[in-house]
């Protein structure tokens, strides 16, 4: 009996003590439920900053040149942009600096749980990924404009703290086989460690989501876009220049010399000059500096207001043309100048000279390093433009008046021939609109050919008339 209450107290205690056991939770771990290695997201900080008003691989590349170059550039956009242009020109094997910057910021887009490391000087890790349970992965991005696989090779070897190797996806295949070759080259002359190491590497690598190709092709657009915002303020200003060239040239074609109003035309031109520079000036303030972090609010006239975009072109043409109207009003008699053809021609040939010569001298600027080629084109092709939208224009213009004109002969013409028929009637009582000339005369403007003199001869003496005078009617 005795006996058999110890077995059942030892029972007792076995079970209570496997209860404990098991709801038993240590220190730093959530229970039984833990999702060991499950990503965890980064600091919000070592995200790129994309506001969204450039494209997205330009405003990429700009972030990460204001995380890595925080001395040289910090967060000027026009060292920035001053960089990316400047890497353009050099030698494609020497691109791979900043191409590299590009590629680590098209990964972290394109994987939103990766996230920059926060020393930018890091030699081995370019980014890392947070795992629950686990210490941080970190990563180093590399590419090369040869793709080798010995290339990359070699800095797997130097660099070989951080947990992947990541390259263009094209590149991923050929390293791979490298190193595959080299673990079994290895084993198959029995060295162990070194095979080990092969293995090693080739579980390092990895691809960053996009090819060699698609990174050439960013940052070509990268760097177009920003030859096109840097070089926005010498393409708007000649195509004023353009302009303002353009409308002189046509006063001198129309009267054969220039023009008696050279301080008024001086003014004139100085005037939309000045309208363009200030414009200019305040765009360029109002994208000085690339933001870092998401919530920046935008100065000046707005984010979207770009130099060399279409809002930002739009305010300025806006402004110019605002400016050149005033003067045009004032030059053709303030009210009356809206009466007067030549003014709406001069008008269609200021927007011909300044969306023709903005429209060239960007497509030249984003494709040279010159920013005077752009000047160059939007002077010579916004000169051009405003001569042909004149010219153009007041052909049409000249029509339109030519159709009105006849139209206001043939109400003229008629009424005289009724007044005509009428006085004949009453005169000699016998003429009847039957004996009267019924068909119709061409008036001179409407293409008649019948000189100053055109008229409405009713009728010559005639036998049954012989006291009936001529009935002209002058021009």
């Amino acid at each position: 009996m005795k006996s058999s209450a110890i077995w059942l107290l030892a029972l007792c205690l076995a079970a209570s003590t496997a209860a404990q056991g098991k709801s038993y939770t240590p220190i730093g771990i959530n229970g039984p439920t833990i999702n060991r290695g499950a990503f965890l997201p980064v600091k919000i900080a070592d995200r790129p900053v994309l506001p969204g008003i450039r494209p997205v691989e330009v405003e990429l590349l700009e972030d990460a040149l204001r995380r890595k170059m925080n001395i040289t550039i910090g967060d000027s956009r026009e060292k920035a942009h001053q960089k990316i242009i400047r890497n353009s020109l050099r030698d494609p094997m020497k691109r791979s600096h900043i191409k590299g910057l590009l590629a680590e910021a098209l990964f972290l887009e394109k994987n939103p749980g990766w996230g920059y490391v926060r020393k930018t000087n890091a030699p081995q890790v370019d980014v890392y990924v947070l795992r629950k349970g686990m210490r941080p992965w970190g990563a180093q991005i590399k590419t090369h404009i040869s793709g080798t696989p010995h290339t990359y090779a070699n800095d797997m070897l130097t660099d070989n703290r951080a947990d992947r190797f990541l390259v263009p996806d094209d590149h991923v295949a050929s390293l791979r086989e490298h190193w595959q070759a080299q673990a079994g080259k290895h084993e198959s002359a029995g060295r162990t460690a070194e095979a080990i190491e092969a293995r090693r590497q080739l579980s390092r690598i990895g691809g960053v989501g996009f090819k060699s190709e698609y990174l050439d092709q960013s940052y070509s657009r990268v760097t177009r876009y920003a030859k096109r915002e840097q070089y926005a303020g010498y393409v708007s200003l000649g195509a004023a220049v353009g302009l303002m060239l353009g409308t002189e040239l046509w006063n001198t074609w129309q009267e054969g010399a220039l023009t008696d109003q050279a301080a008024l035309r001086t003014v004139h031109g100085g005037s939309i000059l000045a309208a363009e520079r200030a414009m200019t000036h305040v765009m360029t303030r109002n994208a000085r500096v690339i933001p870092s972090s998401s919530t920046a609010s935008p100065s000046g006239l707005g984010s979207s207001v770009l130099r060399g975009g279409l809002r930002g072109n739009a305010i300025v043409g806006a402004t110019i043309l605002a400016v050149d109207t005033a003067f045009a009003v004032y030059e053709h008699g303030g009210r009356r100048a809206f009466d007067n053809d030549a003014f709406y021609a001069g008008f269609g040939g200021s927007v011909s000279a300044f969306v023709v010569g903005m429209t060239a001298g960007q497509a030249v600027a984003s494709w040279t390093v010159n920013p005077y080629a752009g000047f160059l084109v939007g002077t010579a092709t916004g000169m051009a433009a405003y001569i042909a939208g004149q010219d153009v224009l007041s052909r049409i213009l000249r029509i339109l008046d030519e159709e009105n004109l006849c139209k206001k002969d043939d109400v003229i013409y008629e009424a005289a021939r009724e007044s005509m028929d009428r006085r004949l009637k009453e005169n000699t009582g016998s003429i009847t609109n039957a004996r009267f000339p019924n068909h119709r005369q061409v008036s001179p403007t409407c293409g008649g050919g019948m000189g100053k003199q055109a008229g409405l001869i009713g009728l010559t003496r005639s036998r049954q008339t012989p006291s009936l005078e001529i009935w002209s009617h002058h021009t």
